[in-house]
């Protein structure tokens, strides 16, 4: 789960769209900063035991344009980046 955490606070960034990493991360609330942990886990899978974990091929997003920082899927989505995981958004998706 440590890995979890470090990627998950590498990729933060807050709400405001200005603050980013490790500072901006130790602000938040714990709950919130599990929600933003799981995020990390869609992306990366989540290890069983001695079972590697699966990792995502391809992330389908519906990402909130109207918060500077995206949001929860806009946390999503920079670890995606970071991981190399392609994105889809909803302007390319919605016309399917």
């Amino acid at each position: 789960m440590e890995y979890a955490r470090v990627l998950s606070c590498d990729n933060y960034l807050s709400t405001n769209g200005r603050q980013s990493g490790k500072a901006a991360w130790d602000r938040l609330r714990p709950y919130q900063q599990i929600y933003l942990i799981r995020d990390v886990f869609k992306v990366t899978g989540v290890p069983f035991g001695k079972e590697k974990p699966i990792k995502t091929h391809l992330a389908i997003l519906y990402i909130n344009t109207k918060k500077k920082n995206g949001g929860g899927t806009g946390h999503t989505m920079r670890v995606c980046k970071q991981q190399g995981v392609p994105v889809i958004l909803q302007k390319e998706w919605m016309d399917w």
